[in-house]
């Protein structure tokens, strides 16, 4: 994702942000870390592109449904890395 990301952009931010877009739902790792670890813009962008629903949200249709209304509002920068976040899954 991280070399996708780079390939459009310099931007140091979207590039960390790319590299730990999975983080906070694969480990242990908080915001809070993020922030710490790498400021509070790349925890922001990684909380753009963190999925936040929950099991007990329902159904899978239904948790990708408030997923999908979360990332409707990332910003153009948590948009792209989402993008090559698909693009890396193909």
């Amino acid at each position: 994702v991280a070399t996708i990301v780079a390939s459009v952009t310099d931007d140091p931010e979207m590039i960390a942000a790319a590299w730990l877009h999975d983080i906070v739902e694969d480990t242990p790792a908080s915001f809070l870390d993020l922030e710490k670890e790498f400021g509070p813009r790349v925890a922001e962008l990684v909380g753009e592109l963190t999925d936040v629903s929950r099991p007990s949200d329902g159904n899978r249709a239904t948790r990708k449904s408030i997923d999908r209304a979360h990332l409707a509002g990332a910003s153009a920068r948590g948009k792209t890395v989402k993008l090559a976040d698909l693009l890396d899954n193909c």
